[in-house]
């Protein structure tokens, strides 16, 4: 299978040129067509939260920290300072970083939920704790749930 090539063209002279990639660019290219996708998955997971709290009477509000683990930090500080929010759902960019700000908004009587990333700084308790709890899921016949764990 021949590698990926890109088009270069010469304003000047109108030539083209083919270039193969290199494995260093095919690699870029993929990890950026993945984020795209995260983006788009997140972004309409974010439209059907959205779509479910309204017809519930809830309103959602989504903050993006845009893979900067500073700015999400920043983002839930804000949060719990502003006493505006019952509840968090969190998506941690770096889960060790965010515990801090989480302990805080439990603190604050907000409630927070954690999803799709490890929240905290050990990785191997948090294996087991997903282990004892699919043992036990699996024991109460319950298959193909989702579950996340809050430090």
């Amino acid at each position: 299978m021949p590698k990926p090539t890109r088009i270069e063209i010469n304003c000047e002279t109108g030539v083209e040129t083919v270039i193969e990639l290199t494995d260093a660019e095919i690699a870029e290219l993929a990890y950026q067509a993945e984020l795209a996708a995260e983006k788009k998955a997140e972004e309409e997971a974010a439209a059907a939260a959205k779509a479910v709290a309204a017809a519930n009477g809830v309103k959602v509000t989504v903050f993006d920290a845009n893979n900067s683990p500073a700015t999400q930090q920043s983002q839930l500080q804000n949060v719990i300072t502003s006493g505006k929010y019952q509840g968090v759902i969190t998506q941690p960019i770096y889960g060790a970083g965010l515990v801090p700000f989480v302990k805080k908004a439990i603190a604050a009587k907000i409630k927070v939920v954690n999803i799709d990333q490890i929240l905290g700084t050990d990785y191997d308790e948090l294996i087991n704790k997903f282990k004892k709890i699919r043992e036990f899921l699996n024991k109460i016949n319950i298959n193909n749930l989702e579950y996340y764990l809050l430090e």
